[in-house]
């Protein structure tokens, strides 16, 4: 299961949880890591959108919204409605500075095809149109997880 981590009923999860968000992310390598524990080892059913926010110290929201049946095809409306809600989360939550982390994930093998770089042009447009302040996307497959800088799809 991808949220493994998140779902824990032993109190060591919940130091371990605690712990993790008490750690701002402020590089691509941290947020690489963070998506890598919220994400767990588990394989993917089908492509969904994970949503993480942080406030402007880097420090995340106790918040990820998973976003599931997503089509393999890039759906303009839902990168910008999916982008939309982000920005509303983050200007009501998270103050100045605010930002959010999307990651796409997928069965399969961790090499990154066309599809995900549609979908990651597609959700970095919708994000610049609306002033929101987005990570690089983060693609997680079975066992991977690895950003996707936008020279690699632009």
């Amino acid at each position: 299961m991808a949220h493994d981590h998140l779902d824990r009923d032993e109190p060591d999860g919940d130091v371990e949880l605690t712990a993790v968000l008490a750690r701002p992310v402020t590089t691509c390598a941290e947020l690489s890591e963070r998506w890598a524990f919220v994400l767990g080892e588990g394989g993917f059913a089908g492509r969904g959108l994970w949503l993480l926010w942080f406030d402007g110290d880097g420090r995340q929201l106790p918040l990820v919204v998973p976003v599931d049946d997503v089509p393999d095809e890039i759906d303009p409306r839902l990168a910008t409605n999916t982008t939309w809600i982000a920005g509303q989360v983050a200007a009501d939550t998270a103050g100045d500075g605010a930002s959010v982390a999307i990651a796409l994930s997928r069965p399969g093998p961790p090499v990154v095809n066309g599809a995900d770089r549609a979908w990651a042009n597609g959700l970095r447009g919708a994000a610049d149109a609306q002033g929101l302040r987005m990570w690089d996307l983060h693609l997680a497959t079975p066992g991977h997880v690895r950003p996707l800088p936008q020279d690699e799809y632009v």
